[in-house]
């Protein structure tokens, strides 16, 4: 059922290249390699607000009317142990069906342009391959076996190959049920036990030579927070002094 399941979103793919009938999801104009027009990228995906002030501090959310730290992390913060934080855009309106297009319909033309918004991002906070490395939030147990990829292993993937920054699978997920099957209490009241260190990331980080670099965790979206604080954790119980976030997208 994986492979055919595979074949199916391979085929559509293929299909809508050859026809030229993909829609833009922001201005609904036609394209051709993926479901976001070249103008809507120039406006709306390569401005994002960079970091520093008119963002919170702790979530590193814009800020609207509010000052230095948003009204949810002062009153009931959840990310706390990051050095830092800085997602790209809010997960509002059209960006929602940009990310299912890319996460859950296997539109994979859209994982080069990510990663490249990524990489724009870790050069503004002057996260270079040479003084950084890139962490990826694990995929469900089997996810890959079943559905054939992981974006946010694939965009560690090109931020590796195109981009030179060092990836380190340091850590591991447990448990299988998907965030989008809880709600916002259930997250946030879990029992913390979601992620644990590789087995072997102790010895991947003297290899790497990475102890006293900026480990950089990427993940699509920031829901509750709750797992990259838990990421976050582990990385620094493994010794790394400067823990990083940056994800796509947060809800606000």
């Amino acid at each position: 059922m994986a492979k055919k399941g595979i074949l199916r979103k391979e085929l559509r793919i293929a299909l809508t290249f050859a026809v030229g009938r993909e829609k833009c999801t922001c201005c609904g104009k036609e394209t051709f390699d993926m479901p976001l027009c070249r103008n809507c990228i120039e406006s709306h995906m390569l401005n994002f607000v960079p970091p520093g002030d008119g963002r919170c501090t702790r979530c590193g959310k814009v800020l609207l009317s509010e000052n230095g730290t948003c009204t949810a992390c002062r009153t009931k913060p959840v990310i706390e142990t990051p050095d830092s934080v800085f997602p790209l855009y809010s997960y509002r309106l059209w960006h929602k069906k940009l990310l299912s297009e890319w996460k859950l319909h296997g539109r994979r033309s859209l994982s080069a342009m990510f990663a490249s918004l990524i990489a724009k991002a870790l050069s503004s906070l002057n996260l270079m391959p040479e003084n950084s490395f890139v962490v990826p939030v694990p995929p469900r147990p089997g996810k890959i076996r079943r559905e054939g990829w992981d974006q946010i292993m694939e965009l560690a993937s090109i931020l590796r190959s195109d981009y030179g920054y060092p990836v380190l699978q340091l850590l591991k997920r447990l448990s299988v049920t998907q965030q989008k099957e809880k709600n916002r209490r259930q997250r946030l009241e879990g029992n913390n036990s979601s992620y644990m260190a590789a087995e072997d990331a102790c010895e991947m980080i003297k290899k790497a030579g990475a102890g006293e670099k900026n480990a950089v965790l990427i993940d699509d979206v920031i829901t509750t927070g709750v797992t990259v604080e838990e990421c976050s954790k582990h990385l620094k119980g493994l010794g790394i002094r400067k823990v990083h976030v940056l994800s796509i997208f947060i809800v606000d």
